[in-house]
């Protein structure tokens, strides 16, 4: 009976005397504490907001007063580091000069080339014999020609082909183009860049530092009100 009592005088009062009993003794929970869950999740939000800008402020050194360092956001002052490991990840992990040279289909250009190849030296034997020879003779030898040359130029092709691919992993540097194409963007567009690619995640990521602030404010409330009951 008497705990109901006290139960319903918590109540009428807003929860503003909660008790703790504890080996007989009973004290109030101070109302400052219920503060630091909030507390709490505005610390842990906006620690998160200040991280994730300085990530790309300061864009020039700024010097911290009485003291020997200085302030710079790390996109700024490592954007060729970072240009030089998106260039290596792109080369290594996902496109590469084999990888290139495959969507060429060179198999499929050589065969078109050879083709063209034919059909304008036959337009040209027709039109240099044209003086000399009768029309079915001129036909006739333009399209031997023709068949000549398609024939002989897959030959030729494959070789040239080959070269090509040689010389174009020798020359064509996927690493240095990428890292290259990184460190000539200014870097307010490198910044939408990666907020365009990162931007829920950025934000999600601002939200989890209000959402855990909250509970270790929680906690802490919880672990002072008991630590209090107790004396």
């Amino acid at each position: 009976m008497e705990r109901d009592k006290r139960i319903l005088h918590v109540l009428e009062n807003g929860g503003r005397n909660i008790r703790f009993p504890e080996r007989g003794v009973q004290r109030a929970v101070d109302p400052a504490l219920w503060l630091l869950p909030p507390a709490g999740a505005f610390i842990g939000w906006i620690t998160n907001v200040i991280a994730i800008r300085m990530l790309f402020y300061p864009r020039q050194p700024v010097r911290i007063p009485l003291t020997p360092f200085r302030l710079q956001g790390v996109l700024p002052k490592r954007q060729a580091e970072l240009a030089a490991s998106i260039g290596r990840t792109v080369a290594r992990d996902l496109v590469s000069v084999p990888d290139l040279l495959g969507r060429l289909e060179l198999d499929a250009l050589k065969a078109q080339l050879a083709a063209t190849v034919g059909v304008h030296v036959e337009r040209r034997v027709e039109q240099g014999l044209s003086r000399w020879l009768p029309g079915r003779w001129r036909a006739s030898v333009a399209a031997y020609m023709k068949d000549l040359v398609v024939r002989e130029a897959g030959g030729v092709l494959d070789g040239v082909v080959e070269e090509f691919g040689r010389r174009a992993g020798e020359r064509l540097d996927v690493e240095r183009l990428v890292t290259d194409k990184v460190m000539q963007l200014p870097l307010d567009e490198l910044e939408n860049l990666i907020l365009r690619l990162a931007g829920k995640e950025l934000r999600a990521v601002i939200m989890l530092g209000g959402v855990f602030g909250f509970l270790i404010g929680l906690l802490q409330m919880l672990a002072m009100a008991v630590l209090g009951a107790g004396h």
